[in-house]
């Protein structure tokens, strides 16, 4: 089985892909995460847990220079 994305969704420095049919989400963030991120992520994540019921999340930090004080 390729590790092929089936949807990918991109802001400013994070990336959602979701893959093998939703059971697997991989979350790429770089750069500094912001409020926007933040704000950005959370409703992603949580429309896909509706979707998908139970997930599986790889969180992979490349490049990372953490984040501001409205996102932490």
């Amino acid at each position: 089985m390729k590790n092929k994305p089936t949807d990918t969704v991109k802001h400013e420095s994070i990336q959602i892909e979701e893959l093998f049919d939703g059971k697997l989400v991989k979350v790429i963030a770089s750069g500094k995460l912001s409020r926007d991120s933040y704000e950005f992520f959370t409703p992603e994540l949580d429309s896909l847990i509706e979707q998908n019921g139970k997930i599986r999340l790889l969180f992979e930090m490349i490049y990372f220079e953490g984040w501001t004080l409205g996102a932490a």
